[in-house]
């Protein structure tokens, strides 16, 4: 699998889906997911991706991850605490 920058998709596709997820001490957690391929038996595999230190799971190039990813398995990603469209601020650094 080769999860390398592309530049025929800058932007990214789209996710599937997206929504929050409210934590234990009522911050916001933005999180998006993408369905693995239509019609294959992925034996349930699904992958969870962390964006890092690269700012938020709807940039360009954790779109393009989540979607090489997508071709093998369902992907949910989300923004940690401050990040993104999460609320809170970040504890790790």
């Amino acid at each position: 699998m080769d999860l390398r920058p592309s530049s025929r998709h800058r932007s990214g596709p789209a996710p599937a889906r997206t929504g929050t997820v409210l934590t234990a001490d009522g911050e916001r957690i933005s999180v998006a997911y993408d369905a693995g391929p239509a019609g294959a038996d992925t034996s349930g595999t699904v992958f969870v991706v962390s964006h890092g230190f690269t700012g938020g799971c709807r940039r360009p190039y954790n779109r393009r991850i989540a979607a090489a990813l997508a071709r093998h398995g369902a992907v949910v990603s989300y923004d940690s605490r401050g990040h993104g469209r999460s609320s809170g601020v970040t504890t790790l650094g």
